[in-house]
């Protein structure tokens, strides 16, 4: 159980600024990642590894900061002798640019007075992912949730702009949220929408 706890804690360490595919150390963390997961690895907020790869980058590339934080690592009973599952309870705080608005709140950028309240400053959120580990030390399932709409409220304080942000994303029931596609963002891309987590 601790090997799979080890894996959750290296995973952590080594997405905690994000994800950037041009940067020298990418391709250990890429190997990280696919000797951790399986290819066809499932997830509510991914369709495979492949996306969620996508996912960190565009999570990256959109925010003018990331940090990912794993405060705790919890081995989880199971029902299943061949199922192995962890918790991670941590926080993310994301800092805002111009992207971040362009790409996960997409219809705020007709209100340039509150683009310009956001642009810089950060927002914080918990969040409780669990990985679902085979009997071969793999993931086989993702089950993220992430308190994103608290870290709003504390963002902006008043709950007319959080409702105002959160009707501008694509927030799921689990609190992933999905990034507009460059077509819905720039009007003619062919880039598909993807979950960040």
């Amino acid at each position: 159980m601790q090997l799979v706890a080890d894996k959750v804690h290296s995973y952590y360490r080594s997405f905690s600024h994000g994800y950037d595919p041009t940067r020298s150390n990418a391709w250990e963390v890429e190997a990280l990642l696919r000797s951790m997961m399986l290819p066809d690895v499932q997830s509510p907020a991914f369709r495979d590894l492949d996306t969620f790869l996508m996912q960190w980058h565009n999570y990256s590339r959109y925010h003018a900061e990331i940090t990912l934080h794993c405060e705790q690592i919890q081995p989880l009973e199971s029902d299943d002798p061949d199922v192995y599952p962890v918790q991670c309870i941590g926080r993310s705080t994301l800092r805002i640019s111009r992207d971040t608005i362009k790409h996960f709140f997409q219809p705020l950028l007709a209100d340039e007075e509150m683009v310009q309240r956001l642009v810089g400053k950060t927002y914080d959120f918990p969040f409780v992912s669990r990985f679902h580990f085979n009997s071969a030390g793999r993931v086989f399932n993702v089950e993220p949730r992430a308190e994103l709409a608290a870290g709003l409220l504390d963002l902006v304080v008043d709950p007319f702009s959080t409702v105002r942000m959160l009707g501008a994303s694509k927030l799921t029931d689990d609190g992933c949220l999905h990034a507009y596609s460059n077509q819905d963002a720039a009007g003619a891309s062919s880039t598909p929408a993807v979950d960040v987590l």
